[in-house]
């Protein structure tokens, strides 16, 4: 297969950086945190049968946001430990209420089910859904709003990024740890988009220090017409290394731009391709992540997947259908594997992946859409030669040329 980039927006090689592509310096730097990690007791390496307590995809994550420097990681990653401690992530994500979780899914990103060329997960955020009366419905229960977010995040994680990892693609050699995602914020008002500032802050504050460099890019698309005039304030919300990540796409560049990215069945009809999905929709999985969950519709809830241990659903108040159709999953599952010496086979344990939240992403802006793509700075070549081709300014040069402008 060829090697498929995964983020569009630098000249430098996309896969640089990440797991089986790390320099001399980059692999001694990722054995010198583990070192000092073991030593602060924040991780246990792995020992006959026993698995790592964190795979090397989180750690070189880590290592990768703080420009490979150890005591940077080591604070930032010491930090996030305390963190999922404090909040109990583990356990409020396997028990967090079905119910919640559907309704918290309305008014963030949201996966699609399928994929980048390059493997990645694609997602869609469209902004315009979110009206004044849903966020403020949303919002009543202030202290459930982090809980939400770190579900969220956590099935990214969790679920989509092994999930796309166990998946045919190019560079198997290198687990997907970012996302790409489209960004719709057509028809929404200047007055709206002030009113989603603290919204839009959190969940951006949250990814970037607690799952760094899980996004890929951004395609922003739908922009209205006061966008440009604003943009020098709006970035201003998010960190540097988002901000550089997003692409603002016109209306005539968003298909052409997805497809050098995105395989045209992939993406959703409202932005030029073949797949019948919008936001809001169920994730409408491809053959291949059918294949390997053993099942055509994604339950409800949280779910996790590993290599290891494959599809779990989580979460509670699943009613009693859902969980008759599980346990017919598990049979079918069970009934396909292939025998050994008259007993199923068992998988040989694979290596856990950890993947963060938030997903890198290059935003592209067009007329009344908005998409995302991976922005990572590992990429592989040919989508690469492609990517240096991306219409539109990154936002970091835009938000220079629009400094100073007022309303």
């Amino acid at each position: 297969m060829t090697s498929v980039p995964l983020s569009p927006t630098t000249t430098r090689d996309p896969l640089a950086g990440h797991i089986a592509h790390l320099t001399a310096s980059q692999t001694s730097a990722l054995d010198a945190f583990k070192t000092r990690l073991t030593g602060a007791g924040h991780y246990t390496p792995a020992k006959d049968s026993t698995h790592a307590s964190h795979d090397d995809v989180t750690l070189v994550r880590f290592l990768r946001a703080r420009k490979f420097d150890v005591e940077g990681a080591f604070a930032q990653f010491t930090t996030t430990e305390t963190w999922r401690k404090k909040e109990a992530v583990d356990t409020l994500f396997d028990e967090f209420p079905i119910e919640e979780f559907e309704t918290s899914q309305q008014v963030y990103t949201q996966y699609t089910g399928r994929r980048t060329k390059s493997g990645q997960p694609l997602y869609v955020y469209k902004v315009g859904a979110l009206t004044k009366e849903r966020v403020n419905e949303y919002s009543k229960k202030a202290d459930r709003l982090e809980p939400r977010m770190i579900v969220l995040s956590e099935m990214m994680t969790a679920f989509a990024l092994p999930l796309c990892t166990s998946l045919p693609r190019p560079n198997t050699e290198t687990p997907i740890d970012s996302t790409v995602c489209i960004v719709d914020v057509a028809n929404v008002s200047l007055t709206r988009f002030w009113q989603l500032k603290g919204h839009m802050q959190r969940a951006s504050t949250m990814a970037t220090a607690h799952y760094p460099e899980t996004l890929g890019a951004i395609y922003l698309v739908g922009a209205p017409n006061f966008f440009s005039t604003v943009w020098s304030w709006v970035c201003r919300w998010f960190d540097q290394g988002t901000v550089d990540k997003i692409f603002i796409l016109s209306s005539h560049e968003v298909l052409p731009t997805l497809l050098k990215y995105i395989d045209a069945s992939n993406i959703p009809k409202r932005y030029g391709g073949e797949l019948d999905w919008d936001f809001g929709d169920p994730v409408s999985l491809d053959d291949e992540s059918k294949k390997a969950l053993g099942l055509d519709v994604l339950p409800r809830g949280p779910v996790r997947f590993t290599e290891r241990e494959g599809f779990r659903p989580m979460g509670s108040g699943r009613s009693a259908e859902e969980l008759k159709d599980e346990e017919e999953r598990k049979k079918r599952v069970a009934e396909q594997k292939p025998k050994a010496n008259g007993s199923a086979v068992v998988d040989a344990a694979a290596p856990a992946v950890a993947v963060p939240v938030a997903a890198a992403e290059a935003v592209a802006i067009t007329n009344g859409k908005e998409e995302v793509t991976s922005d990572s700075d590992d990429d592989g070549e040919d989508i690469w030669a492609a990517a240096r081709e991306v219409p539109g300014s990154p936002i970091k040069d835009l938000a220079a040329k629009l400094e100073g402008s007022t309303l």
